[in-house]
């Protein structure tokens, strides 16, 4: 699927303009909380510039393992906890903008709760026949951030969304070295066309794909799970596909990636995937999860196709 590189900050590459004929007037027109947000003035960057909302003083809720297993909580032999996201407050749809800068609009439901725990893309384009619109596809109910992925006909499009966590502190994760964990799945989609990745990449356009890249997992979410590993030090983006069996996208699993300066290991449901200890980045990437239609699909050949990308949770570690 097509990579998009989120402006996080002042020195990060734009994304390309809308194109189709949709100006940001018409975007904005059906959002449903103000994108017009303050905080956008201050131009937050990753050292974590950006304004921090007030939390909510309501006792959190009470966590049930939907997915059947619960979060990593604390260190591992290794690794140090850094981030826990447990999505334990519910926002509905329509309760999440991105502004310009990544940040969630502070007019928005889900400003308090997570307004300084995760980031969204902005609105724009997710590939051939994508726009990436958080109010429009992106809530959490019964600790699950759901992303409702759709064709939307009023713009010819299908809506997506973009989601990263913050290491604590900052509106970014971006780090060299770490490991990932992340329980999610995928239901309700009744035909191809829909493809989602959870991804390593860097926050510079200028440095991929000589970066490297980690695609985990990364297929049409109508089928069977896959990935791809990107070796880093190459300008013609080779990759390795990561095998997955027969699992499939409409389970539970929990996806993790264990990245060390000598080796780099994709682990499903605890089990070793793919493990490699050539061409390992060494550079800094940032980690989200995004979708988009799958390659060589078109807007107007998604009408009716629909899907709900699902997380339980995410954690992230550094090395020890």
């Amino acid at each position: 699927m097509a990579r998009t590189f989120v402006a996080t900050g002042p020195s990060v590459a734009r994304r390309a303009a809308l194109r189709g004929g949709f100006g940001l007037a018409a975007l904005g027109a059906l959002a449903a909380c103000d994108a017009s947000d303050p905080r956008a003035a201050e131009n937050p960057t990753r050292s974590g510039t950006a304004t921090q909302p007030e939390r909510s003083s309501s006792p959190p809720r009470r966590r049930i393992p939907t997915s059947g297993q619960a979060m990593p909580q604390g260190d591992l032999k290794g690794w140090t906890q850094v981030i826990a996201e447990d999505f334990d407050t519910d926002v509905p749809l329509g309760g999440f903008v991105a502004t310009e800068n990544g940040v969630i609009a502070s007019t928005c439901a889900g400003y308090p709760a997570y307004g300084d725990r995760f980031g969204l893309y902005w609105n724009g384009p997710s590939g051939d026949g994508g726009l990436y619109r958080a109010d429009r596809t992106l809530s959490v109910a019964n600790s699950l951030l759901d992303i409702y992925v759709h064709h939307d006909a009023a713009f010819g499009k299908l809506m997506c969304a973009a989601f990263f966590p913050y290491r604590p502190g900052t509106t970014s994760n971006l780090r060299t070295y770490g490991r990932w964990s992340y329980r999610m799945r995928a239901y309700g989609a009744r035909a191809p066309g829909i493809s989602s990745v959870s991804l390593l990449f860097p926050e510079l356009q200028s440095q991929w794909p000589k970066s490297g890249e980690m695609d985990w997992p990364e297929s049409d979410v109508s089928g069977v799970l896959g990935g791809n590993n990107h070796p880093a030090g190459f300008l013609d983006n080779p990759s390795v596909e990561i095998p997955a069996g027969v699992a499939r996208w409409s389970d539970w699993h929990t996806f993790t990636i264990e990245w060390r300066k000598d080796s780099l290991v994709y682990l499903l449901d605890g089990v070793a995937m793919l493990t490699t200890t050539q061409h390992v980045p060494d550079k800094p990437l940032k980690w989200d999860t995004q979708c988009a239609p799958s390659a060589g699909v078109r807007g107007e050949d998604l009408v009716g196709v629909s899907a709900h990308i699902q997380l339980d949770w995410v954690v992230a570690y550094d090395p020890a």
